[in-house]
C-alpha cells in the first residue's frame, strides 16, 4: 500500500513558544544511530494538510537527515480545534522536555490570542490562575532578561521587583539584573534576595519621584535640559545627575558664580 503524501505546515504560534530554531547537534545524531523512537504529533486541517502540533525539533532532525514527511512517524489526529490544538501542542511539549516558565509564558500568550481566559487556560491545564499569570508576566520583561530566566541565570522569583522598573526604562531594569546576578556569583556584594530586590525598587522608584517633582518645580538643567535633578546637601544648590552641572535653585546662576558672589 503506497504512503500518503501530505503537507506538513508548522504552526504559527507553537513554533514560538521555544527559543531553539536550529538543529539539535545531539538529537541528530541519535536519530541518525537508533532511528525516530517517538512520533510527531499533528493534526489534520480542513484543506487536508497536515499541521506539526509536537516534536519539533525531531522533525528539524529528521528533515536534515533528508526524510520528506510521508517517512516520518506521525500520529495525525482528525477534528482538533485550535484550542485543542495548543493545549495538546503544550503537554507533549513538557512531557518530552521542560519548559522554562517563560516558553510556558508564551504558551498562555497563545492561547490568549484564541480569547481563552486566564480562567480557562487554568482550568484546562490543570493549573492555578496565579500560576498562568506569572508565567504570562515574564512576557513583559525585556527580551534579554527574558533569555537570561531561560538559561536559568536569573530566577522566576525576581520577575515582579524587575518589572516594576518597566515606567523607568530598560537600562534600570538591566542594572538590577546585573546586581541580582552578582548576589548570586558573590557573597558580599550584589541584591541576594527577592526582599533586597525589592527595596532597591522602593528607593529607585521615590528617586524618580523626587527627580520629577524637582523638575516641576525648578525646571529642568539649564545646562543639558535633563529631568534628572537632585537637590545638594548645601542649601539652594541643585544638581544635574546627567551632567554634573550644579545651580541656584531660585536664580538659576551656576553655583560657582553664585559662591562668588556670597
Amino acid at each position: 500500500m503506497p504512503k500518503e503524501k501530505f503537507e506538513l505546515v508548522i504552526h504559527p504560534e507553537i513554533s514560538k513558544w521555544r527559543r531553539e530554531k536550529l538543529v539539535n547537534e545531539a538529537l541528530f545524531k541519535d536519530i541518525r544511530e537508533k532511528g525516530q523512537l517517538q512520533n510527531l504529533i499533528a493534526r489534520r486541517l480542513p484543506d487536508g494538510s497536515v499541521e506539526l502540533l509536537a516534536g519539533y525539533r525531531r522533525y528539524l532532525a529528521l528533515k536534515a537527515l533528508g526524510k520528506k514527511a510521508e517517512d516520518m512517524d506521525i500520529k495525525i489526529l482528525e477534528n482538533v480545534s485550535d484550542k485543542d490544538a495548543l493545549l495538546i501542542a503544550l503537554s507533549e511539549n513538557t512531557k518530552r522536555k521542560d519548559m522554562s516558565p517563560v516558553e510556558e509564558g508564551r504558551a498562555f500568550r497563545s492561547m490568549k490570542k484564541l480569547k481563552m481566559t486566564v480562567e480557562e487556560i487554568a482550568l484546562r491545564r490543570g493549573v492555578s490562575e496565579s500560576y498562568v499569570r506569572n508565567r504570562l508576566e515574564l512576557l513583559e520583561l525585556p527580551r534579554k532578561i527574558q533569555e537570561l530566566m531561560e538559561n536559568g541565570e536569573i530566577p522566576m522569583s525576581y520577575a515582579k521587583p524587575i518589572i516594576r522598573l518597566e515606567s523607568i526604562g530598560e537600562r534600570a531594569q538591566l542594572e538590577l539584573v546585573q546586581e541580582i546576578k552578582r548576589g548570586q556569583e558573590d557573597y558580599y556584594g550584589g541584591i541576594r534576595s527577592v526582599e533586597e530586590a525589592n527595596d532597591v525598587v522602593e528607593k529607585t522608584l521615590a528617586q524618580v519621584r523626587q527627580m520629577k517633582e524637582l523638575a516641576a518645580k525648578y525646571g529642568p538643567c539649564p545646562q543639558c535640559g535633563s529631568t534628572q535633578i537632585g537637590q545638594d546637601w548645601e542649601k539652594n544648590k541643585v544638581k544635574c545627575h546627567r551632567c554634573k552641572h550644579a545651580w541656584h535653585k531660585e536664580t538659576k546662576d551656576p553655583w560657582e558664580f553664585h559662591e562668588l558672589k556670597q
